[in-house]
């Protein structure tokens, strides 16, 4: 199998550059991790077109789509494309990493192929009988003030010299902050006042000075702002 790494701005960008890689499999994350970024529905297709053609399949990491107002899922273009997988995960949207409940969308063909793979006994009893209980729409519904939430960060963050990476669509913002030359690095003065934030420092082009965050409500989203905004005046 050949794995290529290949900067996903610039897919996106120019799907027709796939044209100059050889791969067999291609993994796409929408919206991007991390820094939330979408991709719409024009470009996926070229992206798995284009793929087709090389005899290479698709991955497309829903995990996040649920929080993005507007964005298609390609699970439309399953039924079209043999070369298409598309997966989703409850685990997200219900904000239970313990949950661990996944499914994909694909061919019938490639489908059979994983459960050939598949263990036996993939699901607890348990997590089943907690996903036949949930009322997804009702909980997609409960995300909605996150959208309103998201633009307030973006907008406070902006404010704070910060420079947002990407174009935030999901549950997290990704940014960029310098280390203040008096003070210890913001993952640590965050976490003494109990605010976790994720370093993406070991992501492909991030930087130690780049950092994710989880977007809250709004009076978890100030009490950040606020420790921010005295990070940055320390002197």
């Amino acid at each position: 199998m050949i794995i290529t790494a290949i900067p996903s701005d610039m897919v996106r960008l120019n799907p027709g550059i796939l044209k100059s890689f050889s791969y067999d499999f291609l993994f796409i994350a929408n919206p991007d991790n991390p820094t939330g970024t979408p991709t719409d529905q024009y470009i996926l297709r070229k992206i798995v077109e284009l793929s087709y053609e090389k005899n290479a399949t698709v991955f497309v990491d829903e995990a996040f789509i649920d929080f993005c107002t507007g964005l298609e899922s390609a699970s439309s273009m399953a039924g079209e494309f043999p070369n298409l997988i598309v997966g989703r995960t409850l685990t997200k949207i219900t904000g239970l990493p313990g949950l661990r409940i996944g499914f994909t969308i694909s061919s019938k063909n490639i489908a059979e192929k994983m459960k050939s793979g598949m263990e036996s006994w993939s699901l607890s009893q348990e997590a089943l009988e907690f996903a036949r209980h949930l009322d997804l729409t009702q909980i997609i519904e409960s995300t909605k003030p996150l959208e309103k939430e998201r633009e307030y960060m973006k907008e406070k963050l902006k404010k704070l010299g910060l420079e947002i990476i990407g174009f935030p669509s999901a549950n997290y913002i990704a940014f960029k902050c310098e280390k203040n030359p008096v003070m210890e690095s913001l993952s640590d003065f965050l976490e003494k006042k109990l605010i976790i934030i994720r370093s993406l420092e070991k992501y492909r082009g991030m930087g130690s000075n780049a950092f994710r965050i989880s977007i809250k409500n709004r009076e978890k989203n100030n009490i950040l702002l606020d420790a921010l905004r005295e990070y940055l005046s320390e002197k």
